[in-house]
Order: C-alpha cells, then sequence, then structure tokens
C-alpha cells in the first residue's frame, strides 16, 4: 500500500479546501490536576499521502486511542443517535483522492484529515497512543502522556 501518515496533535485543526488550519499543535503530554480529567478539546491532525497507485481508490483513515496497556479509550459517550451509555471507540473518515489533469503521472498527493474530540475523559495517568488506521491496518500510532500536578 503506498499510503503515508504525518500526524500531530493540537487543541484545534480543521481541513478545509485541501490545507489544515490548525492552532496550538505539537504538543504530547496532558498536566491534570485531579482524576478522573476531562480534557475539553483534543485535535488530531493527519496529513494523508497516496502513492500514484492508490489514487481513484476508497480509503478509510479510522482514528481510536488506547492506554500503554493497549486498552481502548472511548473518545465519546452519548453520541447522537446512540442509546444512552454507548460509548464510541473509533472515529472514521472516509475519502478518494483522484488523478486531477494537473498531477503528473507517478506524483504523490496530500489529503488532510482532522478529528476533534470533544469532553474526552482521562482515567489515569501515563502513556497512552492515538492509533491512525488505514483500510482497516495499523498507519500511524501518536504518543501522548498524562501526567498528574499535585500543587
Amino acid at each position: 500500500m503506498g499510503i503515508g501518515i504525518t500526524a500531530f496533535l493540537a487543541d484545534s485543526a480543521e481541513a478545509v479546501n485541501g490545507k489544515l488550519y490548525v492552532l496550538g499543535a505539537g504538543w504530547d503530554q496532558l498536566v491534570v490536576s485531579s482524576l478522573p480529567a476531562v480534557q475539553q478539546r483534543v485535535a488530531v491532525g493527519v496529513l494523508v499521502q497516496v502513492g500514484w497507485n492508490d489514487t481513484g481508490i476508497e480509503h478509510d483513515v479510522t482514528l481510536r486511542l488506547e492506554t500503554e496497556d493497549g486498552d481502548r479509550v472511548p473518545l465519546a459517550r452519548h453520541a447522537a443517535g446512540m442509546p444512552p451509555g454507548t460509548a464510541v471507540a473509533a472515529i472514521g473518515h472516509r475519502f478518494t483522492t483522484g488523478r486531477g489533469e494537473l498531477v503528473r503521472a507517478g506524483d504523490d498527493q496530500t489529503h488532510p484529515v482532522t478529528f476533534t474530540i470533544n469532553d474526552l475523559l482521562l482515567e489515569r495517568t501515563g502513556g497512552y497512543s492515538w492509533v491512525i488506521e488505514v483500510d482497516g491496518e495499523i498507519a500511524h500510532r501518536l504518543p501522548m502522556r498524562v501526567m498528574r500536578h499535585n500543587g
């Protein structure tokens, strides 16, 4: 598969007209005063590099969060249209990159994607990993550490 991933954490990110608009990017640590903690917003910016031979094909990019022990962390609770008590384990984005008339044969193309998680519940300190899958295969792991401030 000719797919590459560049990813980062940010306070806010949005993909518009083939570009990422980002605020507060590049962090990998959260400091909380108590547990459980709720992080109001986490944005994950993803640049998907699509190889020439993988254009014209529908691709699925999926994001999930795991603890350092591999346990999945719910990304949302009480999502619209879901029964109460149901947790969202992963979120996704489906796209197809075409071969426009300005693209030269053999060129890779970049497809920007953002995921925004509001009110993320973090129940423990330690290492976490944002797992990004493309077409069902792990393509990238983005580390994040949660630490408790005692002061």
